[in-house]
C-alpha cells in the first residue's frame, strides 16, 4: 500500500507541474491594432518651366494605434492591378514616401501593422490619390514655323500697308531681316493665332501649334508667373520677369535689371511689330501672344524691369510665340 500511495503522489505532481507550465506560457503574442486615418500629398520637383518634373513622390501619413508593433506595412496599386508591398517603416514610424510614382497617374494605398505574432486583423481605409501634374511645359525657343499644321502656307508680309490691311494670318521677321530670325524667331499676327487664313466666314480655322504643342491660354501665363513667384499679384507685382529673362547684354540692351533666368525661359527681347506695319522695342521688350481676350493676349519682358506685364491688343500686332506642351 505504501508503494502505491508514493505512486500516486509522484504521478499527481509530474501533473500539476505539467498544467503550471501551459497556463504560463510566453510564446502567446497579442496581435498589433489595425492602423487607421492613412493620408496622403504629392509633391513634385521641377528644375525650370521648359521642362516636365525632374521627380514626383508621394507622401502618406496615418494614426498608429498600437503599443506593440514591430512595423508597418505598405501596399500600393495602379487602377486595374492588384495590391503589393512596396515598402515598410519600423515600430512608431507613421509616414513614408512613395517616390516610384508617375506624373497623371492615380495611386491607391493600404496598410498594416504587423509583429512576431503576426498582422493586424485588418487593413487601414483606402486612399486614392491621382497625381497630376499641371504646370505648362514650355518650348524652349520661339516658334518658328511658316505653314499651319496641316501644311497651310501662312504668307510672310513685308510690306507695311499691306500688314496694317490684312485680315488673315501673317509673319514676318523683325525689320524683315532672316538674321534676326535665327535669333528671335518669327513676328505673327493675331490671325495667325486664329488660324484665320481666308477670309471666307465659313472655312475652319487651321492650327498653327506644332502637333503635340499648343499657343499657351493666359491662365497658363498666369500659372507660370505663379509657379515662378507664389507671391504674384500676379501681375505688375512679381518677380516672374527677372526669372524669365535670358541674363547678360548680349541681346538685352543695359540695364538688363534683375536677369536671371533660373526659370529656364530665356525670355529674349524680340520686339515687336505694330498695328501700322512699323517695327519697334528690339532689344529692350520681348513679346509674346496667349489665345486670351479683351485685356489679356499678350505677355511682356522688359529690359529695365524685373516683372512680367500684359494687355491687350489689335489683330495687326506681331508678337512672338512660345508653345505650351499638350
Amino acid at each position: 500500500m505504501k508503494k502505491i500511495f508514493v505512486l500516486l503522489c509522484v504521478n499527481l505532481f509530474i501533473l500539476l507541474s505539467c498544467s503550471s507550465e501551459s497556463n504560463n506560457d510566453d510564446s502567446i503574442v497579442t496581435l498589433p491594432v489595425t492602423p487607421t486615418n492613412l493620408t496622403g500629398t504629392s509633391n513634385f520637383v521641377r528644375t525650370n518651366i521648359t521642362s516636365g518634373p525632374s521627380s514626383c513622390n508621394i507622401i502618406l501619413t496615418w494614426t498608429d494605434n498600437s503599443t506593440n508593433e514591430t512595423g508597418f506595412k505598405i501596399e500600393r496599386k495602379v487602377t486595374s492591378g492588384t495590391y503589393e508591398i512596396i515598402g515598410s517603416t519600423q515600430m512608431d514610424i507613421n509616414s513614408f514616401t512613395d517616390s516610384s510614382v508617375l506624373p497623371n497617374t492615380s495611386y491607391y494605398y493600404r496598410i498594416y501593422s504587423f509583429n512576431n505574432g503576426g498582422n493586424s486583423p485588418t487593413y487601414s481605409n483606402e486612399l486614392t490619390i491621382s497625381v497630376i501634374f499641371n504646370q505648362p511645359i514650355w518650348q524652349f525657343r520661339n516658334l518658328e514655323v511658316t505653314t499651319y499644321r496641316d501644311g497651310t502656307i501662312i504668307p510672310q508680309v513685308t510690306n507695311p500697308t499691306e500688314w496694317q490691311n490684312t485680315t488673315t494670318g501673317a509673319w514676318c521677321y523683325y525689320n524683315n531681316d532672316p538674321a534676326n530670325g535665327l535669333m528671335y524667331g518669327k513676328l505673327y499676327n493675331k490671325y495667325a493665332i486664329f488660324g484665320t487664313h481666308d477670309n471666307n466666314p465659313n472655312t475652319p480655322n487651321k492650327i498653327l501649334a506644332p502637333t503635340g504643342w499648343h499657343i499657351p491660354t493666359y491662365e497658363e501665363w498666369i500659372d507660370t508667373i505663379r509657379f515662378i513667384d507664389p507671391n504674384a499679384n500676379p501681375l505688375g507685382t512679381n518677380l516672374a520677369g527677372s526669372a524669365m529673362k535670358e541674363t547678360g547684354t548680349t541681346h538685352w540692351i543695359n540695364p538688363n535689371n534683375g536677369a536671371t533666368n533660373t526659370s529656364g525661359f530665356t525670355g529674349l527681347p524680340g520686339g515687336e511689330r505694330s498695328f501700322n506695319g512699323s517695327f519697334r522695342y528690339i532689344g529692350t521688350q520681348g513679346v509674346w501672344h496667349s489665345t486670351g481676350t479683351g485685356n489679356r493676349d499678350y505677355f511682356s519682358l522688359y529690359n529695365h524691369l524685373t516683372t512680367i506685364g500684359g494687355g491687350s491688343s489689335v489683330n495687326s500686332f506681331g508678337y512672338s510665340i512660345r508653345c505650351v506642351k499638350d
